[in-house]
């Protein structure tokens, strides 16, 4: 099995509202994404659709820890979220970062994803905020394209950088 770089997009200067892949070669296996994130608003979620699929195609589950509780909870949305990325005012200059595996993502059946995120908490440097989530993605055509947007209004800062790999069979 390889592993192969698919598109790296760091954001530049001033931000940017949305992350965007396009044009997803349909010839692997899986797809991984590799994410180190923080955003100028005061929200540390972010979301993320498929093929620009809006309806209720993600039901997902997940397990959080927020630096003194956990929670836990099911849901099926318009896309699925990320938790938690560093926000405005955590941090200056940390950023979360979020592994995500989109398994079989060029069938013609329901993708499963798996999504592990981290980020520094307001509180205590000490302690982590941490998110882990796993879900379906209720669709038969391949996925070619995923786009980020901030849950609330907002914007990736400078530097905020997203990978996409594909493994490959090779």
């Amino acid at each position: 099995m390889g592993m192969e770089l698919i598109e790296t997009i760091e954001v530049g200067s001033g931000g940017v509202a949305a992350i965007e892949f396009t044009s997803i070669p349909q010839d692997g296996l899986d797809l991984i994404l590799l994410l180190s994130s923080r955003a100028d608003n005061a929200e540390q979620a972010f979301f993320a659709t498929l093929n620009n699929t809006t309806g209720y195609n993600y039901p997902q589950s997940y397990i959080a820890w927020n630096g003194s509780s956990a929670q836990s909870g099911s849901r099926d949305d318009n896309g699925f979220y990320f938790q938690w990325h560093n926000k405005s005012s955590t941090f200056a200059g940390i950023f979360s970062n979020s592994t995500t595996v989109f398994s079989n993502y060029a069938s013609s059946s329901d993708k499963s994803f798996s999504i592990q995120s981290v980020a520094p908490n307001d509180s205590n440097s000490l302690n982590v905020y941490m998110f882990m989530q796993q879900g379906t993605y209720e669709s038969t055509s391949g996925i070619s394209s995923i786009k980020f947007t901030q849950q609330a209004s907002g914007n990736f800062v400078q530097y905020t950088i997203a990978s996409l790999y594909k493994t490959t069979a090779d």
